[in-house]
């Protein structure tokens, strides 16, 4: 995996990556989003992360990891990074097996507007 350098690089690989196969999707017990899972899966967050980084935490602990993940990630913001994290978790963004759908679509695009960066889909 190529790690993200930039807002734009994490848009467009999270939205590859999981775009490819939306069961990649890091969906743990009881449909909870998790940044690392317990077969291997990994969330948007936590796949740019070294592995088992993240493991004693969940989604929703982004400020409280704030200060462990990488620089290249914390230099992102914590806005933005919750936006890319609403992106990998919620269902209604990805279809069945692949790709986005148009409510996914319309997330993306607003995530590049709010940001000043492309959305090429």
């Amino acid at each position: 995996m190529r790690v993200s350098q930039t807002r734009q690089e994490l848009l467009d690989n999270t939205i590859a990556f999981y775009g490819q196969d939306t069961s990649r999707r890091a969906i743990g017990g009881g449909g909870i989003c998790k940044y690392n899972t317990e077969d291997g899966k990994r969330c948007a967050i936590g796949r740019e992360c070294k592995k088992g980084l993240l493991d004693n935490y969940n989604d929703d602990s982004l400020s409280v990891v704030m200060g462990i993940i990488p620089k290249r990630l914390q230099n992102m913001g914590r806005c933005f990074l919750r936006q890319i994290q609403l992106l990998h978790d919620n269902g209604y963004f990805w279809g069945k097996e692949k790709g986005l759908t148009e409510d996914g679509r319309d997330k993306a695009a607003d995530i590049a507007s709010r940001y000043g960066l492309d959305f090429k889909i």
